[in-house]
């Protein structure tokens, strides 16, 4: 029954990138439902689950203690009630000492037009959900789309490898609207350190025209076996800036 699930999912998960890739944009797309994905165990249970194309830029001005990212991963259980997602990182600030550097923008509902679009307006997306760190943040600005005013939905629970390097994260799906679609940046905020800021995709701080990732999570009748009961992180405070 398991496997006949997952296969409904990934033909609904095909179905929506063909439809997406006559009309959008995206420099990437995937959809990768699953029916158990433990974020504390060994990284290998995340072999079979694709990943975005990795950032092969060398940007310069990235110190060894900021964020510099080579690639993300997601996946979601096949009940829609988590999203998992894997940072990969040639570079890493301190996950936990320091969340402002790892920046996850969500446009939950696909539309530029509404939600943060950066202070200068230099984001692709319309990000109406903020990942930073492990806590969730919605967007709280309103109509003025370059405020960075947030308010915090809760956290995201999260395991970290390879001296910081190999970081995973589970985030609970209706902490961001519960999207059956939903669109997506990467900023890793080294400005922070006095340092050059690493976008990914790379053309994701050039406005309308820039370059997003796009993520279908498909519909499923039948639970997922994710293991989302150890290191739940706390929610607190705001995003910095």
């Amino acid at each position: 029954m398991k496997k006949t699930t997952i296969a409904f999912c990934v033909l609904l998960c095909l179905s929506w990138i063909m439809t997406e890739r006559a009309s959008a944009t995206a420099d990437a797309d995937r959809c990768n439902p699953v029916a158990a994905l433990d974020i504390h165990g060994d990284r290998a249970t995340w072999s079979e689950v694709e990943a975005f194309p990795a950032d092969t830029s060398a940007e310069p001005g990235i110190g060894p203690f900021d964020v510099d990212w080579r690639r993300v991963t997601m996946a979601h259980g096949a009940d829609r009630q988590m999203v998992f997602v894997r940072y990969e990182l040639n570079a890493a600030a301190d996950f936990s000492a320091y969340p402002a550097f790892y920046n996850l923008f969500i446009d939950a509902d696909n539309n530029r037009a509404t939600g943060y679009v950066g202070s200068d307006g230099q984001l692709s997306i319309g990000a109406d959900y903020l990942i930073q760190g492990a806590n969730v943040f919605a967007f709280s600005g309103g109509s003025v789309q370059t405020a960075f005013g947030w308010e915090l939905k809760g956290a995201a629970q999260s395991d970290i490898k390879d001296s910081g390097k190999d970081i995973a994260i589970a985030i609970p799906m209706l902490l961001i609207g519960a999207p059956s679609a939903f669109r997506f940046v990467l900023l890793g905020d080294n400005v922070l350190s006095g340092n050059t800021p690493d976008y990914y995709p790379d053309t994701a701080n050039t406005g309308v025209s820039g370059g997003f990732f796009e993520y279908s999570t498909a519909t499923s009748t039948e639970s997922a076996d994710a293991d989302t009961s150890n290191d739940r992180a706390s929610a607190t405070g705001t995003p910095s800036q």
